[in-house]
């Protein structure tokens, strides 16, 4: 009866995997997608501290919080 359910089990997994790599998968473009649109921001905001335009700075931070 164990190895009965133990293959079962294992059928399960195997049935689940692709539909999980898939949401792995595009979860994972997601993330790259937002560190991307995220490091562009960032750049500007510290290249705008660094020219001392504050009221960019500001909004930046605030930006950054939110």
């Amino acid at each position: 009866m164990k190895s009965l359910e133990t293959g079962g089990r294992h059928h399960l997994v195997k049935l689940h995997m692709p539909a999980l790599k898939v949401v792995l998968l595009q979860s994972l473009q997601a993330t790259m997608l937002l560190k991307i649109h995220n490091r562009d921001e960032i750049n500007a905001c510290y290249s705008s501290i660094l020219s001392k335009k504050r009221d960019e700075a500001k909004g930046c931070k605030h930006r950054m919080v939110n």
